[in-house]
């Protein structure tokens, strides 16, 4: 009976240890972490895949002596989990950065909306991408990479894994500027267009000094941004792709190089 007992306390620790991590992508993932998904369906489905993960792997792992030191590795396994959903935080924020990007070129600068999800401000146009990017992520199975990343970090970062390395600050680092390249490239039809017509609206206004050209030029500039944004769109949907392919590259370069 004792036996029995030991073991049920050793795998409630365990799966506590496992639930902390895949609380942190829970908290910090864009996709789960939304506010509009129900909390008890957020903590139904982080426990039973804290079941499923703790049940896949046999952990071989020394529990803490005492009560700080269990603390201290709660703390560590939810930083991991906090890598990882930032990780697709950073992946959807691109888009929202294109969408800004192209807004201040056609004029929506000043459009802003309100998230009522995440209580911000976004972008009228970004908004707009974030919600298409977000159709194709769940429409190709994309979200079955975040919960492949929580069962495959066991194997990069065990539960008994010793520090953060500091060279992970240098890979976010990496990674945030490769994604603000991205974001430029998929704003930069639009904003290419945009800066040809100011060209052509700033040689009408010498041309033409009586012509009102801040109210001829803004319903020109949002009618031909909308109509290069309907063109482009397939292409953005390339751009799309390849930042969903960098979402599980970054994940696992991260964990890779990250722990010790």
């Amino acid at each position: 009976m004792e036996e029995i007992f030991n073991y049920l306390l050793d795998s409630s620790y365990i799966l506590f240890l496992v639930l902390s991590r895949i609380s942190g992508i829970f908290i910090a993932s864009p996709i789960f972490g939304r506010r509009n998904i129900p909390a008890y369906f957020k903590i139904g489905f982080a426990f039973f895949l804290s079941i499923i993960v703790m049940l896949s792997y046999n952990f071989n792992y020394v529990l803490p002596q005492n009560l700080i030191q269990f603390v201290l590795t709660v703390a560590r396994e939810f930083v991991v989990g906090l890598v990882i959903g930032f990780i697709s935080y950073m992946i959807f924020a691109t888009i929202l950065l294109a969408g800004q990007i192209v807004d201040n070129a056609i004029g929506f600068g000043m459009a802003n909306v309100i998230d009522p999800l995440n209580e911000v401000q976004v972008p009228l146009l970004g908004n707009f991408l974030y919600l298409y990017m977000l159709v194709i992520f769940f429409a190709t199975d994309n979200h079955h990479i975040l919960i492949r990343a929580v069962v495959y970090s066991y194997k990069l970062v065990p539960l008994d894994y010793h520090s953060i390395l500091p060279r992970i600050s240098q890979k976010f680092v990496t990674f945030f500027i490769e994604l603000f390249v991205i974001g430029i490239e998929i704003s930069l039809p639009i904003l290419m267009s945009m800066l040809i017509v100011d060209i052509i609206l700033g040689i009408l206004s010498r041309s033409v000094p009586q012509m009102n050209v801040f109210m001829v030029g803004l319903p020109v500039k949002i009618a031909l941004g909308f109509l290069v944004l309907v063109t482009v769109l397939p292409i953005m949907n390339k751009m799309i792709f390849v930042l969903l392919d960098r979402l599980s590259t970054y994940t696992f370069e991260a964990l890779r190089g990250g722990f010790k």
